[in-house]
């Protein structure tokens, strides 16, 4: 019975070996045709939508996905154990919806989809698929200036990952709340969720989440007027990009030292690095990534003086940021067409789009725009002779001034990133420090044992599969011989009968009959 049980085990194993390294999309596809059962298709329609790399197709199986979920959801009752597979499958065709609805700008689709999953996730008491939908509304509140929303997500996001021990996602919750602390002027905060964010990226192996962490570190650099470091910085963000093949962050790292160059008075390098970064995101259709490149060059021709050909390219990038509803990148746009239109003396114009740019930018709260567009406005009031505006604006503008490069938050800044950067043995200095770091290494160490241990029952399943093939090719090579052998055996003994009765009947044939003997005797006796 146990040796009945062991082999049953084992051909699990095998089956499941085979199962998990066969597995593609084409063997998937062909899982699907043939499969009976709306669960069945669901499972083989999520793995065909994450193991799809083209855009194009993978919206087809999520489509069917979404279908086959809210069919059954309407015939069957909430109370049946195959209400939540169905609900669970439902929510992730909203949430891939929602992806795509961003993927493609369309941020009030993505914000009504990820909604729906979201209330899905939180029926299902799913924390981590609620989180990773938050995440994605969060960049959509980001995107759309609603910039409170957006950390409160961010937030929320984290405290779900702390709970869940989930060490990825709390990196990447505290990478976003940086980038919202970033804009609001509130350095020293950014560096502090950028440098833990970067100490787990690093703990986990993520060349992708620290190339970005990394950069914004970078950016902070560049803000704090140290060029030539952001400059090797977002160099060693392209590498780690292309290391985890990551197109867009290629082309986002390409741009960033295409600004530092120009930073630096370099401006034909810039523009060639900028070039450069415009074709790795037309390769993926990525238009912010276009329209960000194409402002960055638009404002290298206005400082050469080549206004007009400055102004084409702004315009362009205007478009792109109305067509993708990105309310900060319009704002900052504006502000620099305003700027041209202030030097080629077109007053009014320079005025109402600083007005406008002014004000997107107070609903923002981001104290750099509202600077930049002061200082333009500032300019523009006192061309026309509005000097009392004009003085308004420049005081408007000293303040965001101050509150961007107030001496308290540099040397905040610098301490912060040099701590990390430069003197890691500096983190635990209190017995609290050292007992937090302990129980995330433990913490660090169970996913890494978790991770191994996984790694060793597919190797063991794989080992033993090839040897279960190779004892079947040697059985079924065995059978062969064996079979042949007994062709041949069977053949020796049919000739060898064949020779005996012949022999018999050749001796038959030459003696005597028994009767013609005893005649014989008979004559003999007379």
């Amino acid at each position: 019975m146990l040796l009945k049980k062991i082999n049953i085990l084992l051909f699990l194993l095998v089956f499941a070996g085979s199962f998990c390294f066969s597995q593609n999309a084409d063997s998937l596809r062909s899982e699907l045709a043939k499969a009976k059962h709306d669960t069945t298709k669901c499972n083989i329609l999520r793995q065909l939508v994450g193991s799809e790399q083209d855009d194009a197709i993978w919206p087809q199986y999520n489509d069917q996905l979404k279908s086959i979920a809210e069919k059954n959801l309407k015939k069957i009752k909430t109370d049946d154990p195959l209400y939540r597979f169905f609900l669970r499958a439902l929510a992730d065709a909203y949430d891939n919806l929602g992806y795509l609805a961003d993927l493609e700008d369309d941020l009030v689709k993505a914000r009504k989809y990820y909604e729906k999953s979201l209330a899905m996730f939180r029926q299902l008491n799913d924390k981590n698929s609620e989180a990773s939908v938050l995440t994605g509304l969060g960049r959509i509140f980001q995107r759309q200036g609603k910039t409170e929303k957006a950390l409160q997500n961010y937030n929320d996001v984290l405290e779900i990952y702390k709970g869940t021990h989930n060490q990825k996602g709390i990196g990447e919750a505290l990478h976003y709340i940086g980038t919202i602390s970033k804009y609001m002027g509130n350095i020293p905060k950014a560096l502090e969720c950028y440098t833990q964010s970067l100490k787990i990226s690093e703990s986990l192996g993520d060349d992708k989440g620290k190339a970005a962490t990394m950069n914004n570190l970078a950016a902070i650099y560049s803000q704090q007027g140290d060029f030539l470091k952001a400059k090797e910085e977002y160099e060693k963000c392209y590498h780690l990009y292309a290391k985890a093949k990551s197109t867009s962050g290629m082309g986002t790292s390409l741009n960033n030292i295409g600004m530092m160059y120009d930073k630096l008075k370099q401006p034909d390098k810039a523009i060639q690095y900028y070039r450069r970064s415009i074709e790795k995101h037309r390769s993926i259709d990525n238009k912010d990534g276009i329209a960000t490149c194409l402002n960055n060059i638009g404002f290298i021709l206005s400082d050469k003086g080549e206004l007009d050909s400055a102004l084409s390219y702004l315009y362009q990038t205007l478009e792109i940021d109305q067509e993708i509803n990105d309310v900060e990148d319009v704002a900052s746009t504006e502000m620099s067409i305003a700027n041209i239109m202030l030097r080629k003396n077109n007053i009014d114009e320079a005025v109402r789009l600083g007005e406008k740019s002014l004000k997107t930018s107070k609903d923002l709260g981001f104290p750099l725009r509202i600077r930049n567009a002061a200082d333009v406005l500032a300019k523009a009031y006192a061309k026309k002779g509005d000097y009392k505006k004009a003085h308004e604006m420049q005081v408007l503008f000293k303040q965001m001034h101050d509150s961007i490069n107030n001496e308290n938050y540099r040397r905040a800044s610098i301490k912060k990133s040099f701590e990390y950067i430069y003197d890691k043995k500096a983190a635990a200095d209190s017995v609290k420090k050292v007992e937090e770091r302990k129980v995330f290494d433990a913490q660090i160490r169970q996913e890494k044992i978790q991770r191994i241990t996984l790694y060793v029952v597919i190797s063991i399943t794989a080992i033993f599969s090839v040897f279960m093939y190779n004892r079947f090719r040697v059985t079924r090579k065995q059978k062969a011989i064996i079979e042949s052998q007994k062709e041949i055996v069977e053949e020796k003994q049919k000739e060898i009968m064949d020779s005996i009765r012949y022999a018999k009947r050749i001796q038959r044939s030459l003696l005597p009959l028994e009767s013609t003997i005893e005649k014989t005797l008979k004559k003999l006796k007379v």
